[in-house]
């Protein structure tokens, strides 16, 4: 049974959530601390029937005689259907927008092969031992992967298309990455397919200590008494100390520039920042933990307001104001300034976005619609933009059968096309004005040569992988990059002289860009950062020290640019978050247009911004843009690093560490990298019983302990693979279900919804087994309101997880997770640690027991709870570790950052098991 219903501890600030019950002791409803009131209706049988939001949105259930979901309806009419064999394994979903995705099993579970809306299959196989052994893409591309005795992942071998692809399959160019690992299965060594090695080292703790990349540079990491990382060594000297106060959260960061200081309020929201060049940012916060206010450096005042159910309804600066209208099926309609601007949003019943109109005073201004192909590629834009005629009219894309795009036309007359290897790469593009462009790669998928009209063009890499020279054929040098030992991009150099240098702070920001023009004119361009965004984090810019310009933000968009003190103008942007227009008082002052890749083809900035395609930063002297960690050319639609994360095992094309965004530019933006302290912050924004700030696609968590932990675990890093199950499905709502396959995550939610219907997602790219840390992905859609997935049967059945078994699920959920087998520990005695009850005990021991277990226990670790009649059936996750106490967070009755010791005390039968994720899965 759950656990118990518990009063508010003082660690929740007096913020009640109720619940009600049936008759029968099912949830009825929910009311959490600003009156949010969410409803739950179920069947005869007890079955679940109907949830109402707060906003009044719905989700509708339907079933099959043996008990399986078959229908979801959503309030505004969009329904998916269900289709089980006799094992209860989903084999079809279809909707009723006319799309369909079918599945196949072996005889024990393993998904053997799925066909897309477009009729796309990939096929599977497995070892005797269930891992996965190969997968033959739809464009018949194959790829292998190979195990030791104890399971652990040690060859990757890409092979490309059996005898079409017979270059790239000889020995001397195969596409091989292999892993070696120490007897307790953490990985010490990984080398590519050209010999490049990085090695790993760890101490007793099973803590990563010491890094040495492929070109030498080691970089050291020190760990304090708790177990918390408080210095990092580079290999060029500098080093980053690191203060935590008590609840292990970062007070003072010392760096080469100097100290940043981190102030929290009783909840742990930041409430104050200085940084080293005394620039300081104030924060204030509402009960939802939902931002109220920010206070720049020199003190402008950013301001936001909520409606009743905490949706963002304006945001109010120096000289301007900004309204937010929702839908009634709870999506953003109209975002409208005070200045006489604004932009009209429409979506289909799936949420999809499929209107986007900005506006100024004399009326419509820029004008998108969108339509959408079976597998939700964007296919068609009609665009009428104000005097831009160049840029109107019907734009349609095509794409293989990777969902790659490789045609773009307007009105009908082919502009571009692409054509494409079997390993992702880019092989040839046709231009309409430019003409035709060929690419050359090696058994890394870099870039080594390209020849267009203009000649020849070569490229240089180091053992990093990072680009560090282009230059033509006859070997006059174009671009030369320099790298420091953070793996950073530090100075470039153009031929005619142009330069720039890079510089970072200890949280590895891009701080600042010192610039030198042809002509020998400086400038240098300082960043001033927002440490609460994890991206779109610019909030000001200080040109030789002087104020440049202020950014407000909402969640995810750009709203406005504020110039000194006199200016403040607005902000429309495409889908993508790219900039269209800048309004100054409802003139235009600028424009932009990019194509599908990032190619600016138009600008007539008057107003000049760092922002570029996607939000990318230009620094002003290369073509290259700043994508955090690393940069990206749109010239070839490339990054110019190797991706820290070596890609998905279910999703070979991933495995390519330099193709942007899988091809696919229209749809996804790639941002950033995530980590162990990601998986945290997840489980804090996440544990709640308001369906509106808890994981959209999962307002249900409250009865899915298992899913959520693993939600988080994902989050900061670990890619979900088969053994996860958590929904056995590619549903039709982007990004709602659509995002899981059997627990996989295509794309695993980790932000709210923007009110452009932007979801922040993080991409399943992640070295198997979770070893490098993971990408964040953006993606332009809009979850289907109110999709629910609850748990219906054990944890790795395959089923549809659906209504309230989630305690067998949680039992499975420890089983995998405390075997060493699987990859996710060391098989050592403090990986798995029993903390005795308070019954057997006494609440002192227990409480000693903890203390003891603090010295291995990190955040991200995972907390189990154990009754001596059910098992394993509760999970949570640990969110502190301070002076000997353990925290934690979990979403049945949601609460966060709470004493192990409390809850406890407070079910004094249960005992706790708890298992030491090892430091590897979360790139640490």
């Amino acid at each position: 049974m759950p656990l118990a219903d518990f009063s508010p501890t003082p660690m929740q600030w007096g913020r009640t959530t109720t619940y009600e019950y049936t008759a029968l002791g099912a949830l009825s409803r929910i009311t959490d601390a600003a009156q949010r009131t969410t409803s739950y209706e179920y069947l005869p049988g007890g079955l679940p029937h109907k949830v109402i939001n707060p906003d009044g949105t719905s989700l509708t259930f339907g079933f099959d005689a043996a008990g399986n979901i078959a229908t979801k309806t959503s309030q505004n009419g969009y329904e998916l259907s269900y289709s089980y064999d006799v094992m209860k394994r989903v084999t079809q979903i279809s909707n009723n927008q006319g799309q369909k995705k079918s599945y196949r099993y072996d005889a024990v579970g393993n998904q053997v092969s799925k066909t897309d809306g477009r009729g796309n299959t990939t096929i599977y196989a497995y070892t005797s031992g269930g891992n996965l052994e190969e997968v033959i893409e739809a464009s018949g591309a194959v790829t292998r992967y190979g195990y030791d005795a104890t399971g652990n992942l040690i060859c990757v071998e890409r092979l490309g298309i059996p005898d079409t692809d017979a270059e790239n399959t000889k020995t001397s160019h195969a596409h091989i990455t292999t892993y070696e690992h120490d007897p307790l299965g953490r990985i010490i060594c990984i080398t590519d397919a050209l010999g490049h090695s990085e090695h790993l080292s760890y101490d007793v703790m099973g803590r990563l200590v010491a890094r040495t990349d492929a070109d030498g540079f080691t970089t050291l990491f020190d760990f304090d008494g708790a177990g918390r990382m408080s210095r990092i060594t580079f290999a060029d000297g500098r080093t980053v100390h690191m203060t935590h106060d008590p609840l292990s959260r970062l007070i003072e960061l010392h760096d080469w520039l100097g100290t940043t200081s981190f102030t929290y309020d009783a909840v742990g929201n930041m409430i104050h920042t200085r940084d080293h060049a005394d620039r300081e940012l104030n924060y204030t916060w509402g009960l939802g933990n939902e931002i109220r206010s920010i206070t720049y450096p020199g003190g402008m005042q950013v301001s936001y307001d909520y409606d009743e159910i905490l949706r963002l309804s304006g945001v109010h600066a120096n000289k301007i104001d900004i309204a937010y209208r929702y839908d009634t099926n709870g999506w953003l309609s109209t975002r409208s300034y005070s200045n006489g601007t604004g932009v009209h949003f429409g979506y289909d019943v799936r949420g999809r976005l499929t209107h986007l109109s900005g506006y100024d005073a004399k009326g419509p201004l820029d004008e998108f619609s969108y339509a959408y192909d079976l597998c939700d590629n964007t296919s068609i834009v009609h665009a009428q933009r104000r005097d831009l005629p160049e840029f109107s009219g019907t734009y349609t894309y095509r794409y293989d059968e990777l969902n790659r795009l490789t045609q773009v036309s307007q009105n009908d007359r082919a502009l571009r096309s692409y054509e494409y290897d079997s390993f992702g790469n880019r092989t040839k593009r046709i231009d309409a004005h430019t003409g035709t462009t060929d690419y050359t790669y090696n058994a890394l998928d870099q870039l080594i040569r390209s020849k267009d009209v203009f000649g020849k063009h070569i490229y240089h890499y180091d053992a990093r992988g990072n680009l560090i020279l282009e230059e033509t054929s006859e070997g006059t040098a174009e671009t030369a990059y320099e790298y420091d030992a953070l793996n950073l991009l530090s100075h470039a150099r153009l031929a005619d002289g142009r330069e720039a240098h890079f510089t970072y702070d200890g949280m590895l920001r891009r701080y600042s860009v010192a610039r030198r023009t042809a002509e020998g004119a400086t400038s240098i361009l300082e960043y001033v950062l927002d440490p609460t965004r994890s991206c779109n984090n610019l909030i000001q810019t200080f040109i030789d020290g002087q104020l440049g310009q202020s950014y407000l933000w909402d969640t995810d968009n750009l709203l406005a640019i504020e110039i000194g003190d006199s200016q403040t103008a607005s902000v429309v942007q495409d889908p993508l978050g790219s900039i269209l227009r800048i309004l100054d008082n409802s003139n235009i002052s600028s424009s932009f247009a990019y194509d599908e890749f990032g190619n600016s083809v138009y600008d007539d900035e008057q107003i000049h911004i760092p922002f570029a395609y996607t939000r990318y930063l230009k620094d002003g002297i290369t073509r290259s843009l700043y994508a955090q960690a690393r940069q990206y050319l749109p010239n070839i639609g490339r990054f110019t690093s190797a991706d820290p994360l070596h890609g998905c095992a279910w999703q070979p094309s991933t495995i390519n560490r330099y193709i942007y965004c899988g091809q696919q530019p229209l749809d996804f933006v790639d941002l950033l990298g995530l980590s162990r302290e990601e998986a945290v912050e997840y489980a804090r924004q996440y544990a709640t019983d308001n369906p509106f700030l808890r994981n959209p696609d999962y307002p249900m968590f409250w009865q899915n302990c298992a899913n959520f932990v693993s939600q988080s675990l994902h989050a900061g890093g670990i890619p979900m693979n088969d053994d996860w199950y958590c929904s056995p499905t590619t549903e039709f709502s982007l990004p709602g279900a659509t995002l899981f396959y059997r627990g996989r995550f295509l794309f695993g939610v980790i932000s709210e919804p923007s009110p452009q219907g932007i979801l922040c997602l993080s991409s399943s790219l992640g070295i198997y087994l979770g070893t490098l840390g993971i990408a964040k992905i953006q993606a332009r859609s809009n979850r289907q309101s109110g999709n629910d997935i609850w748990a219906d049967g054990n944890w790795t059945s395959g089923k549809v997880y659906f209504h309230s078994s989630t305690w067998s699920a949680a039992q499975n959920h420890y089983n995998y997770f405390s075997d060493p087998a699987n990859g996710y520990i060391n098989n050592v005695d403090n990986d798995v640690i029993n903390i005795p009850s308070v019954a057997s005990t006494g609440l002192d021991n227990t409480e000693k027991s903890i203390s003891e277990a603090s010295k291995t226990v990190k955040p991200g670790d995972l907390v189990y709870w154990v009754s001596s009649k059910e098992g394993v059936h509760h999970a949570t996750i640990v969110t502190e570790v301070q002076d000997g106490k353990i925290l934690i967070a979990g979403n049945t009755y949601a609460y966060t950052d709470e004493l192990l010791a409390y809850r406890m005390d407070q079910n004094p039968s249960q005992t706790v098991v708890i298992v030491h994720i090892k430091d590897e899965c979360f790139n640490e």
